[in-house]
């Protein structure tokens, strides 16, 4: 299933991938994690935060836990989109959850935070990521 939603995603037509997991689900398909996880990643890409954001409530309806990697999605599509506020919240709800943020979520975060030219916040970012022990590379604060 999910080589066919990465094929849809990936060619930037996430709502036919999105309409193929809904109808194999209501065959009786039981999704999982990483089927969400590709549809937000293909959000992200589409700069479209508020569907990306409405598939992690349809994750839930259907019973299915996120994991690290959903939540990195999540902080992915609102960097894409710019909504840094928001990336911060599923920071937060990422480690409410449990989840430890890796090298690769910090990253995201801090590329976003020095794209808006907000240098401070991807500095302090990069000390606390540095603090619990994830080290970002290919990060450029020039």
């Amino acid at each position: 299933m999910n080589s066919m939603l990465e094929v849809f995603t990936r060619a930037r037509k996430t709502e036919i991938a999105e309409k193929i997991l809904e109808s194999e689900m209501r065959k009786g398909f039981q999704p999982s994690a990483q089927n969400f996880n590709v549809l937000i990643y293909g959000r992200a890409a589409s700069r479209t935060p508020a569907k990306a954001e409405l598939l992690f409530e349809q994750m839930a309806a259907a019973g299915v836990e996120p994991d690290a990697v959903t939540y990195s999605a999540m902080i992915k599509a609102m960097v894409k989109s710019d909504r840094l506020s928001r990336a911060l919240y599923w920071l937060v709800a990422m480690t409410s959850a449990g989840f430890t943020p890796n090298e690769y979520t910090y990253g995201l975060l801090i590329k976003g935070f020095i794209a808006a030219n907000q240098m401070d916040d991807a500095s302090r970012l990069y000390h606390i990521a540095r603090a619990n022990r994830a080290f970002p590379t290919d990060i450029s604060f020039e």
